[in-house]
């Protein structure tokens, strides 16, 4: 590609090179794998291959600050300069009040090396705390913790250098197929080329990546320190292991060899549940290597005693002679996809910088005179989960939420939540509206993702890359380093928070590094923009020098220690990623059977803290006895039933403060439904959807529906006509269902507090639960005689007949009113040879559906089949007595009737619900729940508004129905898509169908693409609009055939990628998506 621009994936901590490039003015960004770089070297996973799609969805993006002016009050839009200066005296305020460790700061560790030094220097070095901590310690702090016991260092990097002469993987706790493919597609193609590369697996379930091991040894869950003691055992047995190292650069090793001699091999197989013949195969595998390749992840560092089986592992790595060596490496496989540079940085509530920890007194005035501030504090921060702990207790005032979302990532959720409801100031700084803390926050800061913004990051590979800046940010939104810069200052910081760029901080950063170090480092953003550099800043520096000091073997004792199953919790309760679309329960079929389990049944998965809620999933790919869930399971829109850190302990591991996510004991049940009175306030079709789906699932509740209307709507005019529709609308079918209706009363009032609805005569309805589908109703002037027989708005015996005799006698139809309806009966008259008048307020027709030129060739066939249209006119006056006998338009001009049809001004009546105190805008708000501002009153259909979008998308009636009846049955992942409106024109030999977007937002044409094709001799015409590289509309007027494939692209938000350049023609583009 010409004006590439070098970049990498920023999914995960390995850094796979990509290219890109900008595109259309710069509105979206262009991707190859970039077959260079010095570690993926053209790999690329299916998240890197779609890593621009992501960054390029705006869908869900903050894009400007919001703020309460109080706890009760609602979010509202403000400028930056407002935001900023209330943040400044809320923190000033609290900590003068308080002190400055009443403050606190959760961090991600996805954001850049510049962002990272930004922030710590901010909070240790300006506001004077050290409660400042990242996501990576959820992860990671227990492997650094036990290099710093065994080596005096940080964790070092993983050099694949060694892949080329390794003998034997092993692969502890890491489902690395899923999590990192481009790593272990190369580890493959490291076997390809060396088949006697033997690749061993540790995991209690069978995964992607233990299917393509040579051998996969499946602990008990918690048992890997027995195992990794059984390993060492038989290779100190066969004297496979380094003596020279052990004697001169160790210590510790007897007693280590004590420690794993307490427990005689069959002891240990017996505790694991693997045979003695495996563990054995392993051992001489490990034992007979001459280049030993040991990499673990996140089974290993969340699991119980974790530390303990970091060290077990470095015990067993240092059997073999010392490690970062062609022949020796170990490994931690990060999931953050910074973790170095939060490492690089230090930020760490034990550490003043890098790996300085807060008690190296000495360092102290060195860092205050570099950073030109005084009196840091040497009092060791809280860490993420304390943090929280801290706003329960009330020891933390306010927190500060940057970039990660505490609901999702820290352990037992319903105390993280119960700690923002209690904390008396809450800032969320993201660029992303499903952060769930948001909910809590009282103000939000929107900011910039990655390639809208340069900045520096390490990989786990220690290459060092700048990520360039491809995009701009939409709305107000600003990079991290600007709004910290912009706060500081209005905390009277100015000078040491100047910000003019990216690579000033780094440099700052760099410098500062070279302070810790010694050396010297000539690396700022130009070198890196020439291309990457391997550097390891935490660990051994550069990856070449071994430790100074002595390492440590370590006399571990592996028994676990914590919460422990029970009568009442059997199983436990393990975490991965299961890269599933939505929430799942694993469970083994003997577990299963047990409590009358299936695949697909809603269960409930309960402990000591909470609960949670969720489909099974019967596989034996776990164990007896162990259930998993993926640890984040709780996408956006989803209820909080079925998060799993509900269930989750908070306790910490000694030292590393890094909680264990999973190890929890757990009782599955399954879930039935509770019994409910149900109301249901209108009759539509979203409305049948549900009474048809829920009454089949759950006879124990009672439905009373109270219609609004019991005659059929002007939409079943032609069937009516035509004798195929009765005129009453028969509400027996439904009956069968155990409905129960109540027809002809109007409700007056909705009590809420007393849960009622009240009728015209004052009887009153109790419900449990309250389903609003009432359909839009005619808004018509007061001067208008409805009673008419010739003025249809609605249907009676006589008006029906009425409308036939005109029909008979081709008399001429006045219909007010241009949009679908209009036209659609237009038409159904037309098609009998009647004399029609189509009246339109707008100068067009379908003015608010369609565009101009989709309207002007839909009014030339209208007018070639005879339809006589006033468009940009107005009725001011009905003639007649007894009757109409015509209409006066605004123009002067009168037209002689039959019959006037009304077919405009419908919308939501609302009078009712606002009453209700029910939150309103143009329909009643609703969440991906349907639920509204009460949480036992639901809205569905054309009076729901989810998000500003009307749910008045008859496509959609049936999903709104079926979702409703999953939450009412207590299913946690329902929720509701966001409609996307479209349409296909009901009339006879002419075609128009639309989807999506069909108009542009004027102020923001310039991020959209529209491509056309138009033959108005032959009435033909398609547009469609591509926004991010996605299809957002589509219009087709003469043939409706491709309608299906464009409404599917849409509704899917597929990438078009390579049928981007086809996508007229339909034929082409679908065999360029095969």
């Amino acid at each position: 590609m010409k004006n590439e621009l070098a970049s990498f994936c920023l999914d995960c901590s390995l850094g796979c090179g990509v290219k890109t490039k900008p595109v259309y003015s710069g509105q979206e960004i262009r991707l190859d794998a970039d077959f260079n770089h010095p570690f993926s070297g053209g790999l690329l996973c299916e998240k890197g291959t779609t890593l621009h799609n992501r960054l390029m969805d705006d869908k869900s993006r903050l894009t400007h600050p919001q703020m309460r002016w109080n706890k009760n009050a609602p979010l509202e839009s403000v400028s930056w300069e407002t935001a900023l200066t209330r943040a400044a005296g809320v923190f000033k305020g609290i900590m003068n009040n308080y002190g400055a460790d009443s403050v606190g700061f959760y961090v991600s560790g996805k954001l850049s090396t510049e962002e990272l030094y930004w922030v710590n220097k901010l909070a240790k070095g300006f506001i004077k705390t050290n409660h400042i901590d990242t996501d990576t310690r959820l992860v990671g702090s227990s492997s650094e913790e036990a290099f710093e016991r065994t080596y005096g260092t940080g964790s070092p990097i993983l050099d694949l250098s060694i892949l080329e002469f390794t003998d034997v993987i092993l692969l502890s706790g890491s489902n690395l197929a899923l999590s990192q493919p481009v790593l272990m597609d190369k580890i493959l193609l490291a076997k390809k080329v060396n088949p006697n590369l033997k690749i061993i697996a540790v995991d209690p379930r069978i995964t992607k990546t233990t299917q393509l091991c040579d051998l996969h040894l499946r602990p008990q869950i918690a048992s890997d320190t027995y195992l990794f003691f059984a390993l060492a055992q038989i290779i100190i047995e066969k004297k496979n292991f380094d003596k020279k190292y052990i004697e001169t650069q160790t210590e510790g090793f007897a007693d280590f060899q004590k420690a794993a001699n307490l427990y005689s091999l069959s002891e240990i197989s017996s505790i694991c549940k693997i045979s003695t013949e495996d563990i054995q195969k392993a051992a001489s595998w490990i034992g007979g290597a001459k280049s030993f390749l040991n990499l673990y992840g996140l089974g290993i560092t969340q699991s119980p005693m974790s530390q303990s089986k970091v060290l077990s592992l470095l015990n067993l790595s240092m059997l073999k002679g010392q490690i970062n060596s062609r022949n020796n490496q170990v490994a931690f496989l990060s999931s953050i996809t910074n973790h170095r540079g939060v490492l690089e940085v230090g930020v760490d509530p034990g550490k003043f910088v890098g790996r300085i920890p807060i008690e190296d007194l000495s360092f102290k005035p060195k860092l205050e005179a570099f950073w030109q501030t005084q009196e840091l504090s040497t009092c060791r921060g809280k860490t993420a989960v304390e943090m929280f702990d801290g706003l329960l207790d009330g020891s933390i005032k306010a927190i500060w939420i940057m970039g990660t979302n505490p609901l999702e990532s820290l352990p037992d959720s319903r105390k993280v939540e119960a700690a923002l409801k209690k904390a008396k100031f809450v800032i969320v700084q993201d660029s992303c509206q499903e952060n769930n803390a948001l909910a809590f926050a009282d103000l939000i800061l929107p900011s910039s993702k990655a390639m809208e913004k340069e900045g520096v990051y390490t990989s786990q590979t220690g290459l060092v890359s700048l990520n360039p800046k491809v995009l701009d940010p939409p709305g107000l939104s600003l990079s991290d380093a600007q709004i910290i810069s912009e706060f500081a200052q209005k905390m009277g910081f100015k000078r040491a928070f100047a910000f003019s760029s990216y690579d000033k901080i780094y440099q700052e950063h760099i410098a500062l590094s070279q302070l810790i170090d010694g050396k010297e480092l000539l690396l700022n953003h130009q070198v890196l923009k020439e291309k990457p550099q391997f550097l390891d800043l935490v660990g051994f520096f550069e990856n070449k020098e071994a430790p100074a000091k002595k390492a440590n073997f370590f006399d571990i004792d592996p028994k676990i220690v914590g919460e422990k199953p029970s009568e009442n919790y059997p199983l436990i309760l393990t975490t991965s990623t299961l890269g599933l679309k939505e929430p799942l329960l694993e469970i083994h079929p003997i577990d299963a059977e047990i409590r009358g389990i299936k695949s697909g049944d809603l269960v409930e998965v309960s402990n000591i803290r909470a609960n949670c809620r969720v489909k099974a999933w019967v596989s034996e790919n776990t164990k007896p006895g162990l259930v998993c869930m993926d640890l984040n399971s709780n996408p956006s829109g989803y209820s909080d039933l079925a998060r799993t850190n509900n269930l989750t302990s908070s306790a910490l591991e000694y030292n590393s403060y890094q909680p264990q996510y999973k190890y929890t004991p757990v009782e599955v049940s399954l879930f039935q439904p509770e019994a409910f009175k149900i109301l249901v306030l209108g009759f539509g079709s979203a409305a049948k959807s549900f009474l048809k789906v829920y009454a089949s699932e759950n006879k124990k509740s009672t439905i009373e529906i109270f219609p609004i209307e019991n005659f059929q709507s002007l939409t079943q005019l032609p069937d009516l006509l035509l004798g195929n529709k009765n005129l009453e609308v028969d509400f027996s079918a439904w009956e069968i269902l155990g409905a129960k209706f109540h027809l002809d009363i109007q409700i007056v009032e909705i009590n809420p507090e007393q849960k009622y609805l009240l009728d015209q005569k004052g009887e009153k309805y109790k419900y449990d639960l309250l389903v609003v589908n009432s359909p839009n109703q005619l808004s018509v002037g007061s001067d208008v005689p409805l009673d008419k027989i010739n003025f249809i708005t609605q249907f009676s015996e006589s008006k029906l007949n009425y409308l036939k005799e005109s029909i008979e006698k081709k008399q001429p139809i006045v219909i007010i009113g241009g949009g679908f309806l209009g036209i659609e009966i237009a038409d159904y008259f037309l098609e009998k040879d009647c004399p029609v008048h189509l009246v339109q307020l707008s100068d067009r027709i379908l003015s608010g559906q369609i565009d101009s030129t989709a309207s002007e060739l839909l009014y030339q066939k209208f007018q070639e089949k005879g339809l006589n249209m006033h468009l940009g006119d107005e009725v001011v006056a009905y003639l007649g007595e007894e009757t109409f006998q015509s209409i006066q338009l605004k123009s002067g001009q009168i037209i002689p009737l039959s019959a006037v049809i009304y077919a405009e001004g419908f919308g939501a009546n609302l009078t009712l619900f606002r009453n209700a105190q029910i939150e309103c805008q143009k329909g009643i708000l609703v969440n991906h729940q349907l639920k509204t501002s009460d949480p036992f009153i639901f809205a569905l259909g054309e009076i729901a508004e989810l998000e500003s979008f009307s749910l008045n998308v008859p496509n959609q009636s049936q999903e709104q129905g079926e979702v409703l009846s999953k939450v009412f049955l207590g299913d946690p992942s329902a929720k509701i898509s966001l409609p996307i409106s479209s349409y296909i024109l009901q009339t006879k030999h002419i075609e128009l169908s639309f989807a999506g977007l069909v108009q542009l937002p004027k102020q923001e044409k310039g991020k959209y693409q529209e491509i056309s094709a138009v033959d108005l001799s032959r009435g033909y015409y398609k547009k469609c609009i591509i926004k991010k590289n996605q299809l957002v509309g589509v219009i087709l007027v003469g043939s409706n055939k491709e309608f299906s494939f464009y409404e599917d692209l849409i509704n899917s938000g597929r990438p078009l990628e390579n049928i981007r350049d086809t996508l007229l023609n339909v034929n082409f583009a679908q065999k360029s998506r095969l």
